[in-house]
């Protein structure tokens, strides 16, 4: 079973546009990104799924000149995006990761896939019922298949566009799973992901008060460790309202 992680990258955000190639270090968020999920032994494959908007260009050319594959696909069906990554790449099980989280963890994209593997379900995810993580550290694991029936029951512009919640809103129709942060990594109330300006304020003191250029495999937990130690720092960006999933 080939097991991929499909990244969702795109340059037109519109509440931080260019978010992916915003420089950690000496490297754009995407580049750290790349650079962290590559250590997840889980996964056979890594390929970024972008669009076909002329805007995306600058992706496809840093994956290029660092030997990721790419793929361009809808901008707003996102769903068929990821769907028609998958099979471009023959993936028989997906991992889905946001180009807009650079802090993701590959321990916690390893026990996901472990976990999805020892379960019998159709989904799994570490957000789901239940979020306990910090936001940023999100993954999804399930068949390609899944996705693919999925895809065929729904043409409703909010589940195009964030390809899962057609699935987990639907446990009628598919089997369900979910796992928990670590009791010591508990900790909804964080944000580590690339949405706002002061989103990105606040990650770049995190990055360099754990010094993430000497060190780009940190991990979740020194992330966590540095936040509560320097609470002033989660002010930065605890007020960045989190978009409803109907906003897109």
């Amino acid at each position: 079973m080939k097991v991929a992680g499909i990244i969702e990258a795109r340059m037109g955000s519109s509440r931080l546009p260019g978010k992916v190639m915003l420089p950690f270090g000496e490297e754009p968020a995407l580049g750290l990104l790349l650079k962290r999920v590559s250590c997840a032994d889980k996964l056979d494959e890594v390929i970024v799924a972008t669009t076909e908007e002329k805007g995306d260009l600058p992706i496809i050319r840093f994956c290029e000149k660092i030997g990721v594959k790419s793929f361009r696909g809808s901008e707003n069906d996102v769903m068929k995006r990821v769907l028609d990554t998958a099979r471009h790449c023959e993936a028989d099980l997906i991992c889905e990761l946001m180009g807009d989280s650079p802090f993701l963890d590959p321990n916690e994209i390893n026990r996901a896939i472990t976990e999805y593997q020892a379960r019998d379900c159709d989904y799994l995810s570490n957000f789901w019922p239940e979020n306990t993580y910090p936001l940023g550290f999100a993954v999804q694991v399930y068949r390609t298949e899944v996705l693919s029936r999925a895809e065929k029951m729904t043409q409703d512009p909010v589940d195009r566009s964030h390809v899962t919640t057609f699935i987990y809103q639907n446990p009628d129709l598919f089997v369900l799973e979910g796992i928990k942060a670590p009791s010591e990594c508990h900790a909804p109330d964080l944000r580590m992901a690339l949405d706002q300006s002061e989103d990105y304020e606040a990650m770049q003191e995190v990055f360099e008060g754990i010094k993430g250029s000497e060190n780009p495999f940190f991990s979740m937990k020194d992330c966590i460790r540095f936040l509560r130690n320097n609470p002033r720092v989660i002010k930065i960006n605890q007020n960045v309202r989190v978009k409803k999933i109907e906003e897109g």
